[in-house]
């Protein structure tokens, strides 16, 4: 039996042309003009956002995931960017309400843009996935087990973020690795 690569790359490819990115330059404005920023996510959805932190600290960017040991405080001139395919899952949505009522600006990469952490959001990206309990109409269906799909569309969206960042950034690969990490 063979792997159904294509199978899932038709799924994300599909995903990709039917998302919304109708916010995404106020998206990277904040991302640019943060002082401090930190990602968020429960889940496999974290280990993308953990994996766009670290990409936003090779950009140059003062980046952390949430669970760091060393997140330092954060303000109005920093930034919270939470992955959540229902933009409403507790853990999540608790962190969202700390970081509003410290006036913490948020900005959601999510499959339900109408759900409360979206709503809280300076901006989001919309992946046109479909999950258990979003019944977003243009989202995409799958064939793979629960939300599969929205954690591999969301690594290749912050994964493209971080390219069209560089060139915003004027960030080039090179200068990236001098600020990777030389204990892996």
């Amino acid at each position: 039996m063979e792997p159904p690569f294509e199978l899932i790359l038709e799924e994300i490819r599909e995903v990709l042309a039917h998302s919304d990115f109708t916010e995404l330059d106020v998206f990277l404005e904040n991302i640019i003009d943060s002082k401090i920023v930190v990602c968020y996510g429960a889940g496999r959805v974290g280990l993308v956002m953990k994996c766009f932190a670290k990409r936003l600290k090779h950009l140059g960017k003062d980046a952390y995931f949430l669970e760091d040991s060393n997140v330092p405080r954060l303000g109005e001139r920093d930034l919270l960017i939470i992955g959540s395919g229902s933009g409403s899952t507790k853990s999540v949505l608790t962190i969202a309400e700390i970081a509003q009522k410290h006036k913490v600006p948020i900005i959601t990469l999510t499959a339900s843009p109408e759900a409360a952490i979206p709503r809280m959001s300076k901006a989001k990206i919309a992946l046109a996935c479909k999950l258990g309990e979003n019944p977003n109409p243009i989202g995409v269906d799958s064939i793979q087990p629960m939300t599969s799909l929205f954690e591999q569309s969301l690594f290749v969206i912050v994964d493209s973020l971080t390219l069209v960042l560089m060139q915003v950034m004027a960030v080039d690969s090179s200068l990236m690795k001098i600020r990777h990490n030389v204990l892996e």
